[in-house]
């Protein structure tokens, strides 16, 4: 063995006195047909220590086929300053520790095939994977088909098993909670992504509003690229008498803008404009306000992401959908 390079089970039978298979089955633990003495054995372990010899991570995974890591895909960069996503990977890695399992996060370069994704994804690298990604993803499908145990969050997507909030629950409660505080003419904030968690809760509320004797104006809202939304835009042209009275976000960060948007351009919040959000994700930085919205459990549906994963993985049945109760919380927008 050169200096600066690590002893490798061939140094620690060498150092024992004996060839490498039995140095193997001894080190590893595992059953063999190799009849080892208790002499011969304590010999090789105590090499191994002389040497400080560690098993290789990846030989030990080809014996047990498995690599005792989960890993977690979303189609893109992961931002950890997003409340949402700072969730649902802290929720990741606490169930992982819990099970004893390394947490691997896999990152895209834009430009990058789904063949390349898929290859990257399935290549033996995890035991299962958590997946978010968008509805009509050309990913999932492939994934679907492997032999790599998925499960879905937050979006259910055909042919996985998927793990998400209660949608439709939360679009209801926003919409009863304004209507029992007199709102008639709603402005609902319309997710400009093609998520399918939004396009329920979207459609519970206004199912809601309607029956309730609400009208709903609706429009896209802000884009990362964008400055202010055309559902912004579209308010302040509005005369204001004449103005919807609450608005709907689709989530809290676009609620948040939205807010500072209306309030720079004179529209007091609640008092002109009641405005309700849908995540309820708590910031480490008390805010300056407290925004009504819907709490959603991201962290807990992570968390329950990686023990449905595992089962799955150990060949146990899971339900095709787990939908996990919301919260609504009053604060001081609305």
């Amino acid at each position: 063995m050169r200096r600066n390079e690590a002893p490798t089970l061939t140094d620690v039978a060498l150092r024992a006195g004996v060839n490498k298979i039995t140095a193997s089955v001894v080190l590893s633990g595992g059953r063999s047909n190799t009849r080892v003495s208790e002499a011969t054995r304590e010999r090789i372990i105590a090499a191994a220590a002389e040497l400080r010899y560690e098993p290789s991570a990846i030989a030990r995974s080809l014996r047990r086929r498995e690599t005792q890591a989960i890993g977690f895909y979303m189609g893109g960069y992961i931002d950890t300053r997003s409340l949402f996503l700072a969730d649902v990977v802290s929720g990741i890695q606490q169930a992982c520790e819990q099970q004893r399992r390394d947490f691997l996060m896999h990152g895209t370069f834009r430009g990058d095939s789904t063949d390349e994704i898929y290859t990257e994804l399935v290549n033996g690298k995890v035991d299962g994977l958590i997946l978010h990604a968008f509805s009509d993803s050309a990913l999932a499908p492939r994934l679907a088909a492997s032999h790599l145990p998925v499960i879905a969050i937050t979006d259910p997507i055909a042919g996985l098993p998927s793990i998400c909030v209660d949608d439709v629950a939360g679009g209801r409660l926003q919409a009863e909670y304004l209507a029992q505080s007199g709102h008639r003419h709603v402005l609902y904030g319309v997710c400009p992504y093609r998520l399918s968690s939004t396009v329920r809760r979207y459609e519970a509320f206004c199912a809601a509003a309607y029956a309730l004797g609400m009208t709903v104006t609706a429009g896209a809202a802000r884009t990362n690229d964008d400055v202010v939304s055309g559902v912004e835009r579209h308010y302040l042209e509005i005369a204001p008498g004449k103005r919807p009275t609450a608005a709907v976000c689709w989530n809290d960060v676009f609620a948040y803008q939205m807010i500072e948007h209306f309030r720079s351009a004179g529209v007091r919040v609640p008092e002109d404009l009641a405005v309700v959000g849908f995540d309820g994700s708590t910031s480490p930085i008390p805010p300056a306000y407290r925004l009504t919205t819907i709490r959603a459990p991201w962290r807990q549906m992570a968390r329950d992401a990686v023990a449905l994963v595992l089962s799955r993985h150990e060949g146990a049945a899971i339900p095709d959908e787990t939908i996990l109760p919301v919260e609504f919380i009053r604060g001081d927008t609305a």
